[in-house]
This record gives C-alpha cells, sequence and structure tokens, in this order.
C-alpha cells in the first residue's frame, strides 16, 4: 500500500459492493440467482464447533440437477455473481471487530468446485496496512466485476482505532482465473 504521512480525506467505506447479496449473521439463508438464471446460490451461517471462530458460511450451488457444496470460516459474506454466470467472488470476515475480510473466487469446472484465493496475492502486494499500532493485514473485498476475467478488489486499512489512517484504500485490478494484478489504483 502506498504510504503517506497523512491520511486521505473523505474516506468512503469501502468493503461492499453495491451490486453484491448479503448475509446476515441470523442464520436464515439467502438465495442467489446467477445473472443468466441457470444457477442458484445457497448462502447460509452454521455454527461449527471445529472452526476458528464458531462459525462458517455453506455455500450451495445448484446447476443442471447437480448440486455442489463448499463451506469457508467465518461469517458475514457478500456474494455477487460474474456477469457471464461462470463464476461467483464471495468477501467474507474470517476475524472480526473490522479485521479479517478476505475474498474468494468460486466455480465450478469438470464436477468441482475450484476456489481461488484473490486476497492472498493482494495482501501480498499491499504489505501490512500502514500507520497500525499492529502489525495487520488490510481488509481485501470485492467492489465489482469488470468483466468475467476481471475484478475489483479494495485493500482497506482495517477501520479500527489501531490504525491512524482507518479505512484509507488502494484498489486493484485483478485478471482471474491466475489472480494477476493488471492496475494499481489510488484513493
Amino acid at each position: 500500500m502506498a504510504q503517506s504521512n497523512s491520511c486521505p480525506k473523505n474516506r468512503p467505506h469501502t468493503l461492499y459492493s453495491r451490486f453484491a447479496a448479503d448475509l446476515e449473521n441470523d442464520g436464515k439463508p439467502i438465495i442467489v440467482r446467477s445473472p443468466d438464471r441457470a444457477s442458484s446460490l445457497t448462502a447460509v451461517s452454521v455454527e461449527a464447533p471445529t472452526a476458528p471462530d464458531g462459525l462458517i458460511v455453506r455455500y450451495t450451488i445448484r446447476k443442471d440437477d447437480s448440486e455442489f457444496v463448499t463451506e469457508l470460516n467465518g461469517w458475514g459474506a457478500e456474494i455477487l455473481w460474474s456477469p457471464d454466470s461462470s463464476a461467483f467472488a464471495v468477501t467474507q470476515t474470517e476475524g472480526g471487530g473490522g479485521i479479517g475480510y478476505r475474498v474468494y473466487v468460486f466455480s465450478v469446472q469438470q464436477g468441482k468446485i475450484r476456489k481461488v484465493d484473490v486476497s492472498r496475492v493482494i495482501e501480498a502486494a499491499t504489505g501490512f496496512s500502514h500507520g497500525c499500532d499492529i502489525k495487520v493485514l488490510p481488509n481485501t473485498a470485492v467492489k465489482a466485476w469488470l468483466d468475467p476475467k476481471r475484478l475489483l478488489i479494495a485493500a482497506e486499512t482495517v477501520p479500527v482505532s489501531i490504525c491512524k489512517c482507518d479505512g484509507s484504500f488502494v484498489a486493484y485490478e485483478v485478471n482471474l482465473p491466475d489472480v494477476r494484478i493488471e492496475h494499481l489504483y489510488s484513493q
């Protein structure tokens, strides 16, 4: 993340895509249809005593009489289908208190769910959030699909009091499926 001595002004909250479906932590599942209406995705928060924070989100994809299930540790998911319905991106917290948001992209290929950890590449490029009292990775979140193979991802200095510039961010244009950063945009 670009370092500076002052915090940017007018910092909007950057984690959520205004087009995403939002899974609240009330235990009620949400169902999100793909843009082509050929697939549906059900997401539900489930208690899981063996998960680090005791919760997982279970994702169930239904397509052509087939069902595929995968899970992520955490809660508070936002889901955004790609424009061509070939994949969906998830922003989900694996932490709490404003820390630990990560991005994954899922697709069904050759009869299996494929998971791509987008945050890993962004975290490596960004490094630790700057101006924080402790070393903490930035929150990452899907802002938008630019086309079926490109995402706009925000990397946010965690919005908590341990960081001077909490809520400041940079954005990355990421090419899939190899998670290659194409462009960096400053706030």
